[in-house]
C-alpha cells in the first residue's frame, strides 16, 4: 500500500509541531508494517536541505504564489502516483487543499483523507469571524469531498464535522513505548512542555492553580519547557501572583532533552481549554510519568481507565480545581508504593491503548479501507 501524507510548509519532526511529529510517527509505524510512505511539504519558500527519515521518503514542492492554486510540480506529482494511493491530509484552513483533492478525485484517486487535528473545535472556530468565513467558502467544500475524516478527540465531533463529512471516525493519536524505566523520585517536580501560548493551553490557569498551591502550603516545584508567543506575559504574571522562586522555564527543548526533562518531572500537566490529545501528555506518560489534566484533553476515559494520573473539571472553578489534583497529586507522591504504581499505570497506558502500532492498525482499517 502507498500512502501519501500531505502537509503544508517545511516539514521536520525535530520543530515543536505536534502535526509533524503525530505523521513522522504514523509514517514510521506503517511503514515498519510494510506500506510505501512518502511524507508531501508543501512551502512557500523551499528549502535546501530538507528532512530527511530512513522509515519514508520525503519530497517537497513550492506553494503557488497565488495561494487557491496548485504548483505544476506538485500537480505533477500527485498524478503520477498508482491509482490506489491513499492522500492523507493534514491540518485545515490552507485554500489549496480543496483544487488539490477534488483533482485527485477528479482523476480516480479512491481514497483521499483529512485529519483536522483539532482546528474545528467550537472554542477554536467561535473566536475567529474569519476562520468561519473560510470554512464556508473552502474547508466546508474539503469535507465533503474527502472520503473521510479522522477525528482524534470526541470533542472534534460537532457540527462543522458531522453536517458535511461523508464518514469519520475517532481514531486518537498514539505515542512509541519509552524504554525509560520507572524509578522513585526525590523531589516533587509538576512539569509543562508544549507552546507557551495562554488562551488554548490554559497556562494562566496553570500558574494561578500552582500559586494557590504554594501558598497553602504545597512542596513542589513547576517547570515549564517549550517556547511561545506569551513566554513574557508568563514570566509577569509568575513575578505578579508570587510564584518568581518557584516556577522554571527551561526554555525550548529538544531530541533528547524532552527525554531528560520529562525523567527529571514527577507529574506532567496539561491544562488546556481546548485541545484533542496533547502529544506532551503521551510523551510523558510513556515515560512513566503520572499526567495531571483537564478534560478538554480527551484523556480522561483512558486515564480513569489505567489509573495513571488526574483529571479535573475546567468548567466552574478550573483553578480550584487544579490546584485540588496538586493536593491530591502531592499526598500521591508521598506514598511510594501507591506513586510507583501510577508512574507503571501510565507506561502500561501507551503500551497496552495508545502505542502506534495498534493505531495505525485503526488507521488502515476504517480510515484508508486496506
Amino acid at each position: 500500500m502507498k500512502i501519501v501524507h500531505i502537509v503544508r510548509d517545511n516539514y521536520t519532526p525535530l520543530a515543536l509541531n505536534g502535526v509533524y511529529k503525530v505523521i513522522d510517527n504514523i509514517s514510521k509505524a506503517l511503514s515498519d508494517g510494510g506500506a510505501n510512505i512518502t511524507v508531501c511539504s508543501v512551502a512557500p519558500h523551499v528549502s535546501n536541505e530538507i528532512y530527511h527519515s530512513s522509515h519514508y521518503n520525503h519530497i517537497q514542492f513550492r506553494e503557488h504564489p497565488l495561494r487557491f492554486f496548485l504548483d505544476k510540480s506538485f500537480k505533477a506529482f500527485l498524478l503520477s502516483c498508482p491509482k490506489d494511493t491513499v492522500f492523507h491530509f493534514h491540518s485545515v484552513f490552507i485554500p489549496w487543499f480543496l483544487p488539490a483533492v477534488r483533482l485527485l478525485k477528479k482523476h480516480g484517486y479512491k481514497r483521499v483523507v483529512l485529519t483536522p487535528h483539532g482546528q474545528y473545535i467550537d472554542q477554536a472556530m467561535e473566536c475567529s469571524l474569519k476562520k468561519k468565513i473560510f470554512f464556508y467558502f473552502f474547508d466546508r467544500k474539503v469535507l465533503k469531498t474527502v472520503d473521510a475524516v479522522q477525528i482524534i478527540g470526541a470533542t472534534e465531533e460537532n457540527r462543522y464535522i458531522t453536517e458535511n463529512a461523508k464518514d469519520f471516525y475517532l481514531i486518537p493519536n498514539g505515542c512509541l513505548p519509552s524504554e525509560v524505566e520507572v524509578n522513585e523520585k526525590t523531589r516533587l517536580i509538576f512539569g509543562y512542555m508544549g507552546r507557551l501560548e495562554i488562551s488554548q493551553k490554559g497556562l494562566d490557569i496553570l500558574l494561578q492553580a500552582f500559586a494557590f498551591y504554594k501558598k497553602q502550603g504545597g512542596l513542589g516545584i513547576l517547570k515549564l519547557a517549550g517556547a511561545g508567543p506569551d513566554k513574557l506575559d508568563l514570566e509577569h504574571l509568575c513575578l505578579k501572583i508570587g510564584l518568581k522562586d518557584s516556577v522554571i522555564f527551561a526554555g525550548k527543548i529538544i531530541g533528547n532533552e524532552k527525554c531528560d526533562f520529562l525523567k527529571s518531572c514527577s507529574y506532567f500537566l496539561h491544562s488546556s481549554r481546548w485541545d484533542v490529545l496533547p502529544t506532551g501528555c503521551l510523551e510523558a506518560a510513556s515515560c512513566g510519568i503520572p499526567l495531571i489534566v483537564s478534560e478538554e484533553t480527551n484523556l480522561k476515559a483512558y486515564i480513569e481507565s489505567f489509573k495513571s494520573g488526574f483529571v479535573y473539571p475546567s468548567d466552574g472553578r478550573p483553578v480550584q480545581a487544579l490546584a485540588d489534583s496538586l493536593f491530591k497529586a502531592e499526598h500521591l507522591f508521598m506514598q511510594k508504593g501507591n506513586y510507583i504504581k501510577c508512574c507503571e499505570n501510565a507506561k502500561k497506558m501507551i503500551s497496552e491503548e495508545l502505542n502506534w502500532y495498534r493505531i495505525v492498525k485503526m488507521d488502515s482499517e476504517l480510515l484508508y479501507k486496506s
